[in-house]
């Protein structure tokens, strides 16, 4: 280990094209505190140590038993079990990639790509084509990410979930990942890039950027009247036969559960992204543990501003499920459909997305 205890805070690099890079770190960085090297030579015990005179790791205040710090000694899981990540530094990590990530605006290859396309496209109906090919395309990426689902939860949800902000869930997860924290304390330009948690926030970032991209390209290029949310004539004439939606709104659209048909959309979408219908849009296996999720998610207050009306009753959901998607509940069975609490996760999250990118007016 070297003997200098904050080893070179000024720095001098000469570029390739040589050119010379001067900067110093704050003293109080806690950026490449110790050579890799140096690091990677500390036995565990010495590397806890330096955690500890460096204030990267502190003790936690909460008491634990002797039997309790016996298991965890037995476990090899005594230091990160009892000290607590200390806060600035979690802090400094995420300022550091804030102001390091790359831009998603401009540059971007796959906003490159479809303005080329938009470019060259024959007229305005295959403008938006594209548009609502791409969109979905995009949409579905965003989605498939695991961390999407902390981004875009609101203030409301994250509170109830012990966080103030997703910057806040972030740290958090910071708190569990020794290796982020080992690689920023060794290096003097931390490569972020090869941790999954950075890898999903940039392609967050980077996916949000090409839905901005086709929204206002949309709403400055394209007529209202050409970008409705169009459904197809079979769903159409299954609305206009329905014998339980029938509540006429001022648009024309017949519905006793659902506000428009922008709202109806979403649970559509939500069975065709889970995977429970046919190729003819009828209920398939899992369909009705998905619908009790949906019912459940979508009766959150957050929610249901955006999906069902005031004072749905089940049984017309369970209604709507039979006759739009032919999915034969019984009568014995309303009210009581199959259920998998873990499915709630998968839908809503499937939800606030959808809503946070399909909301294109």
């Amino acid at each position: 280990m070297s003997n200098n205890k904050n080893p070179i805070r000024e720095f001098k690099l000469i570029l390739q094209n040589g050119e010379k890079f001067e900067f110093k770190l704050k003293d109080n960085s806690f950026r490449n505190l110790i050579s890799k090297e140096d690091f990677s030579n500390l036995n565990e015990e010495e590397k806890q140590q330096f955690y500890l005179i460096h204030k990267i790791y502190l003790p936690d205040p909460v008491k634990y038993s002797k039997e309790y710090i016996l298991k965890l000694k037995k476990e090899n899981r005594f230091f990160r079990s009892t000290h607590k990540l200390n806060p600035p530094i979690k802090k400094e990590i995420i300022e550091y990639y804030l102001n390091g990530k790359e831009s998603f605006w401009e540059n971007d290859y796959q906003i490159k790509q479809i303005t080329n396309k938009l470019n060259n496209s024959l007229n305005i109906k295959h403008k938006v084509k594209i548009i609502e090919t791409e969109y979905k395309k995009y949409f579905k990426k965003l989605h498939k990410n695991e961390l999407s689902f902390w981004y875009f939860l609101d203030e409301k949800s994250l509170t109830e979930h012990g966080y103030i902000n997703f910057l806040d869930y972030f740290e958090d997860e910071i708190e569990q990942r020794t290796d982020i924290v080992n690689e920023f304390i060794t290096e003097i330009f931390p490569n972020f890039w090869s941790f999954d948690i950075f890898k999903k926030w940039n392609e967050i970032e980077r996916l949000k950027g090409v839905l901005e991209f086709l929204k206002n390209y949309e709403n400055e290029n394209i007529q209202i009247s050409d970008r409705k949310i169009k459904i197809t004539n079979e769903q159409q004439q299954i609305n206009n036969n329905s014998t339980t939606d029938n509540n006429i709104e001022k648009d024309g659209y017949l519905s006793r559960v659902f506000r428009s048909i922008e709202s109806e959309n979403i649970l559509y979408e939500t069975l065709k992204e889970l995977n429970v219908l046919t190729n003819n849009d009828f209920s398939d296996n899992g369909f009705q543990s998905i619908c009790e999720s949906f019912w459940k998610v979508a009766n959150y207050n957050s929610l249901k501003q955006y999906i069902l009306k005031d004072n749905v009753k089940k049984k017309h959901f369970i209604d709507h499920l039979n006759n739009r998607y032919n999915a034969n509940i019984k009568d014995s069975a309303k009210g009581r459909l199959s259920y998998k609490e873990e499915n709630n996760y998968k839908v809503e999250s499937f939800i606030k997305t959808y809503i946070k990118f399909t909301k294109r007016t």
